[in-house]
């Protein structure tokens, strides 16, 4: 939590800050963002140094009302009128008057030029802060990758405007996409896209350690008071997470409820109430994400990336954009079920990154690329193998085809063999 750390610093003592107002947590689904965010919430509401100011991105942040209005509930137990010297904008209890009336979204959102939207947002956090008398603003925005892209670039903005005289900043944290929307044209927050990008943008690990996992595991359960009845089970338990932090997740949760259940003992043996935990949930995610991509016609590219991460494995070289652009168009040129509508290249790829399936970690479109939840991608090549699914077995050579030219064209030789799937 370094950067999210100096964060907090920078905002309690704008000395300390080296100009960093903003920082976006970025990376798969299931890598603790929204647990980072719980935890910065819960100190900074014990030691009553920040004011928080928590929302979430697919909601607030999808239109200039929304924002404003969720602002206005920052003022709720004031009563009496307040008035910003700064901008003007008149606050009572439960509302900010700013830009027209708050809910009515033709005089904010439809018919305010931007900068004036802009204005609004600007004067409703600084109403915020003359309200809390300059303690310091931290807004915490979850599934960030939901906002409209101007709307995010006001906040952003305007947060930029007023910390040169006001204590406040943000953490942004959304799925791999969110960079994306950082970069729409209709963001426009310069300053924060073209300025020190290595202190402002911080990924969230999808490949865990063995031993990070294992210590995960161990030390919450000895903290519960739980004993481990095997270890070699729990060895084989923490090998099928395959590094994904969301799944250790599930592990430690199916962990702690068993070991309720039996007198605070954790057995993790194979048919066990862990095990059958465990592996129904990570099915459920497997499930789900598959028809997501069926539903879409995207499961050939999925297929492709999967094979890609394999023989990258293999070789360990990195994967770059060339590569994923490759595999992707492989897999919409050659798609199951060539009658379903075909998202074009650039839509394929926004989805993979919002499922979490691939991000670039730098944010950049060279790379290195990753592929979040790898373990899925086997998921993905066992049910292209499965004799039930007649559709894909002449879509399977043309897939198979493609990728075997690939790799001989980058020098990686023969594909991987795939008999164990």
């Amino acid at each position: 939590m370094g950067k999210v750390d100096r964060l907090v610093q920078g905002i309690t003592d704008q000395s300390a800050s080296e100009g960093i107002h903003g920082v976006v947590l970025h990376g798969p689904r299931g890598t603790g963002k929204t647990a980072m965010i719980d935890a910065i919430e819960t100190g900074a509401l014990k030691n009553e140094t920040l004011h928080i100011i928590r929302t979430n991105g697919n909601t607030a942040l999808t239109s200039v009302d929304m924002f404003l209005a969720r602002i206005a509930e920052q003022m709720s137990p004031l009563e009496e009128k307040t008035t910003s010297t700064k901008t003007h904008k008149s606050v009572k209890g439960k509302g900010i008057v700013a830009e027209g009336e708050i809910g009515r979204e033709s005089q904010t959102s439809s018919t305010q030029k931007p900068h004036q939207t802009g204005m609004g947002i600007e004067s409703g956090f600084e109403s915020v802060l003359l309200h809390n008398q300059n303690k310091p603003v931290l807004l915490l925005i979850d599934e960030a990758h939901g906002a409209d892209p101007s709307v995010l670039g006001m906040m952003m903005n305007s947060v930029q405007s007023l910390a040169g005289q006001y204590p406040i900043g943000f953490v942004l944290a959304g799925t791999p996409d969110t960079l994306d929307v950082l970069r729409d044209p209709a963001c426009k927050a310069t300053w924060f896209r073209d300025r020190a990008q290595e202190k402002r943008f911080a990924q969230l690990p999808n490949d865990l350690s063995v031993d990070v996992c294992r210590n995960a595991i161990v030390e919450t359960l000895d903290a519960a008071g739980v004993r481990i009845q095997d270890n070699t089970d729990l060895e084989a338990m923490l090998a099928r997470c395959k590094g994904s932090p969301y799944f250790l997740q599930v592990l430690g949760e199916a962990a702690l409820h068993a070991a309720s259940q039996c007198d605070d003992i954790a057995d993790f043996s194979v048919g066990g109430e862990i095990d059958h935990h465990f592996e129904m949930r990570v099915q459920e995610r497997y499930q789900t994400t598959w028809a997501d991509l069926e539903g879409r016609n995207l499961s050939g590219c999925a297929r492709q990336l999967g094979r890609l991460w394999h023989r990258q494995a293999q070789v360990d070289e990195e994967i770059d954009f060339m590569l994923v652009e490759q595999a992707i168009r492989s897999g919409i040129r050659n798609a199951p079920y060539s009658e379903r509508q075909q998202l074009s290249f650039e839509e394929a790829q926004t989805h993979f990154k919002h499922l979490g399936l691939l991000w670039s970690m730098t944010g950049y479109d060279e790379g290195p690329w990753s592929l979040g939840l790898p373990s899925f991608f086997d998921y993905v090549e066992s049910k292209f193998h499965e004799p039930r699914k007649v559709a894909h077995q002449d879509v399977l050579a043309k897939l198979e085809a493609d990728m075997d030219a690939l790799f001989q064209r980058i020098g990686w030789g023969a594909p991987p063999q795939t008999d164990d799937f």
